[in-house]
């Protein structure tokens, strides 16, 4: 009988410890999901700011790779748009999200070194940014330090129309 009892006595003390185990697991992942809720509850808060944009905007695509982002490296129409986006700060880059191509849509796409008149692209933008005067978003847009070499132009022309 003593055998026996030493066993059941073992297998208390194996399912006090499994329990244990399991509780603190349990707890742990209640902690992660608690903490997933308050950033995306701030998330949200953010969002609360962006006010979906419709940009207009004609262009000549001959250094370009097409209109469509492909990544962050590649350079394309929508991929330099953002770029200055995030310059003016009227998108912002996510931790936790990809870093690039943020366009909710475009109204059109166009293969490498084809040019566009009116191509129509949706974004949700920062509200904060609107209230940025014309001379300010100039500056910040040509005071860029990423002047790329294959650019042969001399002269940009940029019309910014915020309704």
């Amino acid at each position: 009988m003593e055998n026996g009892n030493k066993k059941r006595l073992n297998n208390y003390e194996k399912n006090k410890e499994r329990i244990k185990k399991l509780k603190l697991e349990r707890q742990a992942i209640k902690k992660k999901e608690e903490e997933g809720k308050e950033k995306y509850e701030n998330e949200e808060k953010n969002n609360l700011n962006l006010k979906k944009y419709a940009l207009c905007i004609g262009y000549i695509g001959s250094q370009y790779h097409g209109c469509q982002g492909q990544g962050e490296n590649c350079e394309t129409i929508e991929n330099t748009l953002e770029r200055t986006l995030l310059k003016i700060n009227a998108i912002k880059k996510k931790k936790f999200f990809k870093n690039f191509n943020f366009c909710l849509s475009r109204s059109a796409r166009t293969d490498q070194g084809v040019h566009a008149l009116f191509n129509i692209f949706v974004y949700n933008v920062d509200i904060n940014c609107t209230n940025m005067k014309n001379e300010e978003v100039h500056k910040t847009v040509n005071n860029s330090n990423d002047d790329h070499k294959t650019y042969v132009g001399k002269t940009f022309l940029y019309f910014f129309i915020l309704i």
